[in-house]
């Protein structure tokens, strides 16, 4: 099985925890053109 970089990541949040999830994502290998994300707000 690939590692983090291998994969796609799919985030929807709120702002704060998707920025959140995005830099641990980078941080663990995950290429800038693999995540996916839709941000919203309540």
């Amino acid at each position: 099985m690939p590692g983090p970089g291998g994969h796609h990541v799919y985030v929807c949040g709120p702002p704060d925890w998707t920025d959140a999830v995005l830099r641990e994502a980078r941080a663990g290998g995950v290429p800038s053109e693999r995540p996916h994300t839709e941000r919203f707000a309540w």
